[in-house]
């Protein structure tokens, strides 16, 4: 048995009616011939945009409890491999300091390591919480990323919410959003690959300018987390897609990509930009088994 996290990626508009909810999943198959069931979050296969292009990735970077860390990336090279034969197209990697008992892989790094995988993969954070990082080392980071990749990466990010990682950081919560919009913007300046002077409330450059700038132009598409009105607008205001979390439901998506796309609106923009929704999933050969397997794994996250 195996839990797998899926990342679906949806471009569209316009609300979809609610669709019958799918229990059998045999997109992956890793032992031929056998039939497997899954348990997920009710209605998680049901599109909430009328029309829309639907892509499924694989949620990668959280260490199996039972492997060395040195022998993961043998499991994920074969994950890949399968994912890939059954159509799926992105990979996601999440980011978590001090995520003990979990083992979170640096996304960055994972990322560069798992470009060199056959396939033409697409890659993304899932989600980098930015007001922690120095948007200067992260621009630097995803254009080395992008290169290693052929132009393939996606910068996910969101503003963070814990208050332990808020302390490590020597930050507190209620400049959270200060700094994620003002790393954003500086980050932007960046990737034009002009010489950029940045006095902010936050940051300081003086006449930095960088070696080479990202393949894809301006910049990597920006993808920002959101389970809240105010950050689904942040999202479509500052953005290039909306990030979604497992946790939230068809309805909280509906609702949410609707103020996401007003906001890209307001800046004259086209609403065909992407959604990603992380869902859960969990693989067994039998309905309770993986139901049961589910609940063991995340108390109440499965229906």
């Amino acid at each position: 048995c195996v839990e797998v996290r899926l990342l679906g990626t949806m471009k569209g508009s316009k609300h979809n009616r609610e669709s019958e909810i799918v229990t059998d999943h045999r997109a992956i198959d890793p032992l031929p011939g056998r039939r497997y069931s899954c348990a997920q979050r009710k209605g998680w296969f049901e599109s909430p945009i009328k029309g829309a292009e639907i892509h499924f990735g694989l949620y990668l970077g959280v260490g199996d409890p039972s492997l060395p860390p040195e022998r993961q990336i043998d499991q994920w090279s074969e994950m890949m491999r399968l994912g890939r034969a059954a159509g799926f197209t992105h990979i996601a990697a999440p980011y978590h300091w001090v995520s003990h008992p979990v083992k979170f892989f640096h996304p960055l790094t994972l990322l560069a390591r798992l470009a060199a995988e056959p396939g033409d993969w697409q890659l993304a954070t899932g989600t980098i919480q930015l007001p922690l990082v120095n948007p200067v080392e992260l621009a630097e980071m995803v254009a080395t990323v992008d290169a290693l990749c052929g132009g393939r990466f996606t910068l996910g990010v969101a503003i963070g919410y814990r208050d332990q990682l808020f302390e490590a950081a020597g930050l507190t919560r209620k400049d959270r959003t200060g700094r994620f919009e003002e790393a954003i913007a500086l980050m932007k300046k960046l990737w034009t690959g002009e010489t950029v002077t940045h006095h902010g409330r936050y940051f300081d450059l003086t006449e930095g300018r960088m070696g080479f700038t990202p393949v894809q132009k301006p910049h990597p598409p920006i993808w920002i987390g959101a389970q809240s009105t105010p950050a689904a607008e942040r999202a479509g205001r500052l953005g290039d897609g909306l990030l979604v979390p497992p946790q939230s439901t068809i309805p909280n998506i509906r609702e949410h990509a609707s103020v996401f796309y007003a906001a890209r609106h307001a800046r004259g923009l086209t609403d065909q930009a992407p959604i990603g929704a992380f869902r859960n999933v969990c693989v067994a050969e039998r309905r309770e088994d993986a139901y049961k397997l589910a609940e063991s794994v995340l108390p109440g996250g499965f229906e």
